[in-house]
This record gives structure tokens, C-alpha cells and sequence, in this order.
């Protein structure tokens, strides 16, 4: 009984969890606890949401309930990058940033299974997206960008130093949003700052022009929303919404953590828009809201303290969700209503015990008490 309990904590105090595939129920905290690091909204209903080892969790209610997936295709490599072009077909990204592991997975039945696909590639992915059944793309580490016209049964692997000619000393890209076929933007971190990167010939080609933006942002470009052809937005470190009207020939700056004067301002990493005016924007511990074009921004009342908020993704009528550390999801039903919590509070427990296989309890942070009188179905 004694390993039983120990086993028990370990899986309750655990930052990442990592499940066989047989044998252990996740309880606590549901739907599940590992970071989730990217969504793909199908409409208000159904969307599908990544990330660590594996992880991939789907609703088709609109968020009241969740099928997880531990170990997705076999991988226990972190998954930080999902895209569908329907509502069965999709692929998912990742891998390690600090080796060479990397991961690429395809589904045909709406995300319930998943094959592994191989690339070639030895750096890890960030993002994945397809504009079609046949043509898709990969990015990752050092600026790679493998580009497929045969649904990934073969890939061209390049650098973006291969596409410009000259040597960009790229980090890694973040990001990518196309408006069209052709037409995609594409977002990262570089030595030379103003990491956009744009194509009008679907990756055959990219452009970088880096005095897109004076004077330059330096830190990473962390995400990039397009609402039509002119319109985008671009969120980046050290606090800076960036803005285009014109297609991307030149770009708006505000830095909102000198703004507000909030050092916490500085850590920007997702941003959403559903039209010229309203928009959102998701980081580490907050999220704000615009309601005229990102002239002036107010915070969302979310319960967040610390929690690393990856990824907002919203529909054009103002519903969505947010995903980010621990497993922690936001909804929001429609665009005048408020944003709620679809996951339970993770705290961190310290110790578990149990007088029967029905009765238990479970101590931790903040002076929690977890209890369950159905074997942890419910706590």
C-alpha cells in the first residue's frame, strides 16, 4: 500500500507527466496538467489543443468535456504547434530545443489517431501548417523550413538563409498566418531583429526587409494574427504590439509594458484578433483586450498568477479559448460575454493519503485540502 501512495505523489507533484499507456487513470487535475502550448478552433464547438509529451486533448462541446490523449503517435517529445485545412486531416509539430529530436505527426480521422511522419530534419519543430491537403510546412529551430507538395510523403528542408542569400543568423521561428494560398506571413527570433518574414508564391520564395520596422525590435516575434490581406498583428518581447494596415509595408509599434508601466507587459506571447478593433492578447500570468484596434488595452479577469498563457486563438464572433502551463484552459462562449476557467486549479500537493480505496485526501499549496469519497474520481 505504501508504493501505491508514493507512486501516487509522484504523479500528483509531477511539472510534466508522462503516463504508460495502460494501467494509471489521470485524476487530478482534469482534464489533464501538462502544458498545453497550442490550439485549432474548428468552430464554437470543436477544437484541438497540444502540448507537452504528447499531449492532445479535442472537445466537440465546446470545451464541457475533453478526450486526452497522452503519448499522441507514440511520441513523448513536447508538442508545441497544431494545424487542420478540414475537419478530419491535421498535423502536429514538435520536439526538444535543446537537441536534435524532433517530431511531425499526421491524422485522417479528426485527431483520434495519429501516424508519425518522417522528415529528414534533425532540428525541433515550433509550428506546422498546411494550406491544403498536398501543400504544407514545418518550421523550426535555426530558421529550417521544410515545404511539402505531396501531403508529406517528401519534404524540401532549407534554412532561410537558402531563400534570401545571405546568412541571417535566424534562432528559430514562432509562428506562421497566411491569408490565402500564396500569401503567408511568417514570424520568429533572429540577431538582426524584425523577424517578419512574407511569401506571395506559397513558401516557394521569402521576403525579409529589415527596415520594416524603425526603429527595430530586437527580441523575438512570438505570434502573428492576419485579418485580411492589409491588416495584422504581431505581438513580441520586451512588451511590443506591432500593427500593419497595408499589407505589411510597414508596421506600428507600441511598447506596452512602457505604456502601462508593468514589467509583466514584457512577456507577450499570443495575440488575437477578430476584426480591425477587437482583439486580445495572451502572456505570462495575464491577458488583455482591445476594443479599438490596440490603441488602448485592458486586462481580462482570469486567475492566472504565473501561469504561462501560450496561446489565444478566437472565431470571428468573438468565442475562443486560451491554453498555457499546467493544463490550463480559458473559454470564452461568445464575444459580450466573459472568459471562464474549463480546467481545475492546479496546485501543488505535497501528500496524499487514503483510509480505503474510496476515501483519501491530499495536502499542498496555499493550505489545500483535496478530498474524495469515490476512489478520486472527484475531488
Amino acid at each position: 500500500m505504501k508504493l501505491v501512495f508514493l507512486l501516487s505523489l509522484w504523479l500528483l507533484v509531477s511539472a510534466k507527466i508522462s503516463l504508460p499507456e495502460e494501467g494509471w487513470i489521470w485524476q487530478y487535475p482534469k482534464p489533464q496538467g501538462n502544458a498545453l502550448r497550442d490550439i485549432f478552433i474548428f468552430d464554437d464547438n470543436n477544437a484541438i489543443a497540444v502540448g507537452d509529451v504528447g499531449t492532445v486533448i479535442k472537445t466537440t462541446d465546446g470545451g464541457g468535456s475533453w478526450a486526452v490523449q497522452h503519448h499522441a503517435g507514440g511520441t513523448s517529445l513536447d508538442l508545441f504547434g497544431v494545424h487542420f485545412i478540414d475537419d478530419k486531416m491535421g498535423w502536429a509539430a514538435g520536439g526538444v530545443w535543446w537537441t536534435d529530436k524532433n517530431v511531425l505527426l499526421k491524422t485522417a480521422d479528426g485527431g483520434r489517431s495519429w501516424t508519425e511522419i518522417k522528415t529528414g530534419a534533425k532540428l525541433p519543430f515550433n509550428m506546422v501548417h498546411f494550406v491544403n491537403a498536398d501543400t504544407g510546412f514545418v518550421f523550426g529551430e535555426d530558421g529550417v523550413i521544410l515545404r511539402t507538395e505531396d501531403g508529406g510523403d517528401s519534404w524540401d528542408i532549407r534554412k532561410i538563409d537558402d531563400y534570401l542569400g545571405r546568412y541571417l543568423d535566424v534562432f528559430r521561428f514562432l509562428e506562421v498566418d497566411f491569408t490565402d494560398e500564396c500569401t503567408g506571413w511568417l514570424v520568429g527570433a533572429g540577431y538582426y531583429g524584425n523577424q517578419v518574414y512574407k511569401t506571395t508564391d506559397c513558401g516557394k520564395t521569402w521576403q525579409w526587409d529589415q527596415s520594416v520596422i524603425t526603429p527595430p525590435v530586437w527580441g523575438g516575434f512570438n505570434d502573428v494574427c492576419f485579418i485580411d490581406p492589409d491588416r495584422g498583428f504581431i505581438v513580441a518581447d520586451q512588451g511590443f504590439f506591432i500593427k500593419t494596415t497595408d499589407g505589411g509595408r510597414r508596421w506600428q509599434c507600441s511598447n506596452l509594458s512602457e505604456k502601462y508601466q508593468d514589467e509583466k507587459y514584457e512577456y507577450l506571447y499570443s495575440v488575437s484578433f477578430t476584426d480591425s478593433l477587437n482583439g486580445y492578447i495572451a502572456g505570462l500570468g495575464f491577458a488583455l483586450e482591445t476594443t479599438d484596434g490596440g490603441q488602448t488595452w485592458s486586462e481580462i479577469d482570469v486567475d492566472a498568477a504565473f501561469n504561462h498563457l501560450y496561446k489565444i486563438r478566437c472565431t470571428e464572433n468573438g468565442a475562443g479559448w486560451i491554453v498555457g502551463s499546467d493544463g490550463l484552459i480559458y473559454r470564452k462562449m461568445q464575444a459580450d460575454e466573459a472568459w471562464f476557467m474549463q480546467s481545475e486549479k492546479n496546485y501543488r500537493l505535497n501528500s496524499i493519503c487514503f483510509v480505503n480505496q474510496y476515501t483519501g485526501w491530499a495536502v499542498g499549496e496555499d493550505g489545500v485540502i483535496l478530498y474524495t469519497s469515490d476512489g478520486g474520481a472527484n475531488w
